[in-house]
């Protein structure tokens, strides 16, 4: 299990470090390699014939070098002898080989260092055959270009295409995969088609001839994730199930034979596989759990299980499982761990592996030194670890702060970091190299994160905020007693509730409200009609009552009529109304208390919406649950869900915000992504259609986000604030109260370092402690003291705020 702090909380905007953990960031070409790091820095190694190291030579190169000196780099894929990648804003690089025109233009003798694919910068995916391209842009249309000789364009013909061409409109494409002459992709709908080369049946259709157009391989929607290797297909549906058709003559398929299959066959019963890749002809997958497990070709040792014989079905490798991402080459295999640190296996000709050799690595070896900090994220708990090692790296001392070194440690073994306070922590290492020496190039970028969250939170009619000295204030609408004050008179001032200085954070919604004690106890007041206090009853409380006697919650959210949070074991518990599902119990039954929701995933972050939720798990993947009809779920589909269902199988998710029937989640990097109802603009594309998966919005560099009934606040890692969505009482806080569906910047004049929406007005506060509000005032709930209705930020009247040092602008890493 995951562990948090008791005294990190949030009520649906969230402060978050960085450990990108997706497929994205590594990739293996035939006899080089490539990697994003963590810092968004591009390093590539290997052989270089045709530039496909992207360095401005043709020397290959035994060990990473960094490709240029930007940090702006998302995502990398390789194959044959060529190297794409996609920046963070979106545009789209390629070097390498050109014979057939596969780097997106006319270059006769290639490309020795990124050149960019055009000029526009919405592309989201790239996917690379041995000479052809698939791209997905973010609007969900598929691109295709390069050699076409048996129709992998998926154009209806056989002609090489130099420049990237749209195929069939109106295609909505969220995942891809190239083999050497096919294609296959995932529409949006969940259905897989394919195209090009049939002759092992590769396609999966079942007749073993070419077709130059995408045919649908079944008429299962479920369909969630794909990897193409030479000529066999390996893919995951959305209940984790794993399947694979094609070629077989290696055991590839791992089905238990060597006989070649022409429609996609189950491999196994498990329901746990995570992700997956192709080799030339073997096999690697990843499962919930972090282990690694392997099948195929081993010819060269590169299933890493420190053999030569072939394997027909999925075999365990080693007992490791912090396994974050993996990518099979020709004969060689590259995967990160959680941590970030890059290791490889199998053939090392040409230098594939990047860790200084060319000989055979019959295990897992790290290419290169590696020191990165995980646990302080996903999530935002007080506790990280440290995992140093590297080719050559035999011990490491750290440092955190301005403290001691520690003592020299054996590589290998990770260290555990607790108790960590709030504010900002850095981290350096430094690695001894096999002579004893220690020595300045074995040092390791300093990690930096943030211990913090926000402390305030905005109801449909009241808010509330715990200050810094722990004390509680409410104010606003308080019908059903969810100001906490002992009564349901309105204010229009702040009030304290209670005389406790012990409060460390506060969630509401629309009447209801949870707040957690600095001992991990939760409490609760207001609206109870349907169990949403969770202290086993429907009766409203005007006070707060203790929901059971545990002391072992971290993060609180709430949602229109129920509750959701999180344990420090990360464990996630539901309650309340439950008519559609978003309590994520598999049931429609309301509860009056904490129930466990899922509990074979450990739990980071939890968001509720109107009547869904959103959550990222421990390994940063996307789930969620509930009403549907919006498609504020984001599977693809307008149908409740009673379960949690996962988005894709990345795992740099690192924020989740959830408005009445719309949803928003970031990755790590800070990027924005957004799907459900839209008609107020509340998705930020720019339009007001509603998207039924997540679309990237034109927002980067945030450190955090959040929702309120319809519209979303977030800031930027420079401090800035954004608004967007519905605005007719003023909540975006732009001074008019016209609707914004893209993001406007709102209170230039200041830095703000968090932010909490509610049903039409919004709260945020600055960088010198104060606290602002403004939009809709009919109840008080801005505390101004007045009923009057603001369009721009405006103070909060309450006892004077002293500066918080904790609360500091996130600055995130990575895609």
């Amino acid at each position: 299990m995951r562990y948090f702090s008791l005294h990190l909380f949030v009520a649906a905007a969230f402060l978050f470090s960085c450990i990108p953990c997706q497929a994205e960031k590594i990739a293996s070409g035939m006899v080089h390699g490539a990697r994003v790091a963590p810092d968004g820095s591009l390093w590539a190694w290997g052989a270089n014939f045709y530039g496909q190291v992207g360095d401005g030579t043709t020397v290959t190169r035994p060990s990473p070098v960094q490709i240029g000196e930007e940090k702006f780099w998302d995502q990398v894929a390789a194959k044959s002898v060529f190297t794409m990648a996609i920046k963070k804003e979106g545009s789209l690089w390629a070097w390498g080989s050109n014979d057939h025109g596969q780097l997106g233009g006319d270059f006769p003798t290639g490309r020795h260092q990124p050149g960019q694919v055009g000029l526009d910068s919405d592309w989201a995916k790239v996917y690379l055959g041995s000479y052809h391209v698939l791209a997905i842009r973010k609007n969900g249309t598929l691109w295709t270009w390069g050699i076409n000789s048996d129709g992998q364009l998926g154009n209806g013909t056989t002609d090489d295409v130099h420049q990237p061409a749209e195929i069939h409109e109106g295609y909505k494409a969220v995942w891809a995969a190239a083999g050497v002459l096919h294609s296959m992709i995932i529409k949006s709908d969940g259905t897989l088609w394919g195209f090009g080369d049939n002759s092992m049946g590769q396609l999966g259709n079942g007749p073993v001839f070419n077709s130059p157009s995408p045919v649908q391989i079944g008429t299962d929607t479920d369909w969630a994730v794909i990897s193409a290797g030479y000529w066999h297909t390996v893919a995951l549906k959305n209940d984790g199930s794993l399947w694979a058709w094609g070629y077989n003559d290696k055991g590839q398929l791992g089905d238990g034979t060597t006989t070649s299959r022409k429609t996609p066959v189950r491999i196994g019963m498990d329901t746990d596989w995570m992700a997956i890749s192709t080799g030339m002809s073997h096999t690697l997958a990843i499962k919930n759990d972090g282990s690694l497990w392997a099948w195929g070709n081993d010819e060269f040792s590169q299933l890493g299980d420190g053999g030569s014989t072939n394997r027909t079905a999925p075999f365990r490798i080693g007992t490791d499982n912090h396994w974050a991402a993996v990518a099979g080459g020709a004969d060689q295999t590259l995967a990160l761990k959680t941590g970030g640190a890059l290791w490889s296996w199998g053939r090392g000709e040409f230098s594939a592996l990047g860790n200084g050799t060319t000989s055979l690595q019959i295990t897992p070896k790290l290419a290169r030194v590696t020191a990165v900090v995980s646990g302080a994220s996903p999530g935002m708990r007080s506790s990280a670890a440290l995992d140093v090692g590297g080719s050559g790296v035999t011990a490491y001392r750290y440092q955190l702060d301005d403290g001691a070194w520690s003592g020299e440690i054996p590589v290998g073994t990770p260290i555990t970091l607790s108790g960590l306070a709030k504010g900002r922590h850095i981290l350096r290492a430094v690695g001894k190299n096999g002579a004893g020496d220690w020595q300045s190039t074995s040092w390791a970028t300093p990690a930096v994160w943030y211990v913090g969250a926000t402390h305030m939170a905005a109801g449909s009619g009241h808010s509330a905020i715990v200050y810094p000295d722990g004390t509680l204030w409410t104010w606003g609408w308080n019908n059903y007693g969810q100001l906490g004050d002992g009564g349901t008179t309105h204010r229009l001032l702040p009030k304290r509730v209670g005389t406790g200085t012990d409060w460390a954070a506060v969630a509401t919604h629309f009447d209801h409200t949870l707040a957690l004690k600095t001992d991990g106890t939760l409490w609760a007041f207001g609206y109870n009609a349907f169990g949403q206090l969770g202290d086993g009853s429907t009766t409203s409380r005007s006070s707060p009552v203790q929901v059971g006697q545990d002391a072992d919650w971290a993060m609180i959210s709430t949602g229109y009529r129920h509750s959701l949070a999180i344990k420090s074991d990360g464990t996630l518990r539901a309650w309340g109304h439950n008519n559609l599902g978003q309590l994520g119990d598999g049931s429609s039954e309301n509860r009056l208390s904490p129930i466990l929701v899922n509990p074979v995933q450990d739990w980071a972050q939890v968001a509720a919406g109107g009547d869904h939720a959103l959550a990222i798990g421990g390994d940063g993947s996307l789930w969620a649950w509930g009403r549907n009809d919006w498609g504020q779920v984001g599977d693809g589909s307008t149908t409740t869900r009673f379960r949690p269902v996962r988005y894709g199988l990345d795992t740099n998710w690192g924020a989740v915000a959830a408005g009445y029937i719309h949803s928003l989640a970031m990755k790590y990097g800070g990027s924005l992504y957004a799907f459900g109802a839209n008609a107020h603009g509340q998705l930020g594309d720019g339009g007001t259609t509603q998207q039924i998966s997540p679309v990237m919005i034109g927002m980067y560099n945030c450190a955090m986000v959040a929702s309120g009934s319809y519209h979303n606040l977030a800031v930027k890692t420079d401090g800035s604030l954004w608004a967007w969505g519905y605005n007719g009482f003023g909540q975006l806080g732009d001074g008019s109260a016209t609707e914004r569906p893209s993001p406007v910047r709102v209170g230039a004049e200041r830095t703000w370092v968090a932010v909490a929406p509610g049903g039409n007005h919004s709260l945020a506060l600055d960088g010198k402690g104060a606290a602002w509000a403004w939009g809709n005032n009919s109840d008080g709930q801005l505390g101004t003291g007045s009923t009057a209705n603001r369009s721009l930020p405006s103070r909060v009247l309450t006892h004077t705020m002293r500066a918080w040092p904790a609360l500091r602008i996130l600055l995130l890493q990575g895609g």
